[in-house]
C-alpha cells in the first residue's frame, strides 16, 4: 500500500493510505483513496521517494514536502560519524609500528620526553602493560605527534595493524 498526499492549493493537507477512505477538511468522506483522485479542489498524489543519501551522511528524520509541485519524502541529513577503529592488541600495535618504520625504542623515547611526571608514569604503564589499545586514547595521539605522525598516518598504520 502506498501513502498518498492530499493536496490543496499546492500544499499538503494530510496523508492517507491508498485503498481506504479519507476525510476532506469539510467533513465529507471519500472512498477509495487512490493516486490522482481529484474533486477539482483537492488532489490525492503519490509521494515520490526521497533522494538517495550521499556517502558520509545519515538520515536524522524524514518529512513529506512539496518539491517542484510534487509531494516528496525529504530527508534531513547530518554528517555520519565514522565507525571507530577496532582496538589493537599490544602485539598488533607493536608489529604495526614496526611495519610503519617505527621501532619500539622510538616510542620509549617519546614517552620518556613527556614532561609531566605523573602523565609520563601513566604512559609508561600503558605502553608496557596494556593488553589492548584503542585509537582515541590520548597516548596514541601524543606519541604519534612526538614521532611526527599525522592523524591520517596513524589511522593508516592502525588499519594495517588490524590485519596482523
Amino acid at each position: 500500500m502506498n501513502t498518498l498526499a492530499l493536496i490543496h492549493d499546492d500544499a499538503i493537507v494530510s496523508m492517507h493510505r491508498s485503498g481506504g477512505w479519507f476525510d476532506l477538511p469539510d467533513g465529507s468522506r471519500v472512498s477509495p483513496a487512490y493516486a490522482d483522485w481529484t474533486d477539482g479542489e483537492y488532489l490525492l498524489a503519490a509521494i515520490l521517494p526521497a533522494d538517495s543519501v550521499p556517502e558520509g551522511k545519515r538520515v536524522v528524520s524524514t518529512d513529506v514536502q512539496m518539491v517542484e509541485g510534487q509531494p516528496r519524502y525529504v530527508h534531513v541529513l547530518e554528517d555520519a560519524q565514522p565507525e571507530p577503529l577496532s582496538p589493537l592488541t599490544a602485539r598488533q600495535l607493536r608489529l604495526g609500528l614496526v611495519g610503519g618504520g617505527i621501532l619500539p625504542s622510538q616510542v620509549d623515547t617519546a614517552i620518556a620526553a613527556i614532561e609531566d611526571e605523573t602523565a609520563r608514569a601513566i604512559a609508561e604503564i600503558d605502553w608496557e602493560y596494556a593488553s589492548q589499545f584503542v585509537r582515541d586514547h590520548p597516548l596514541i595521539e601524543q606519541v604519534g605527534t612526538a614521532l611526527g605522525l599525522t592523524p591520517e598516518q596513524i589511522d593508516a598504520m592502525w588499519q594495517a595493524a588490524l590485519a596482523l
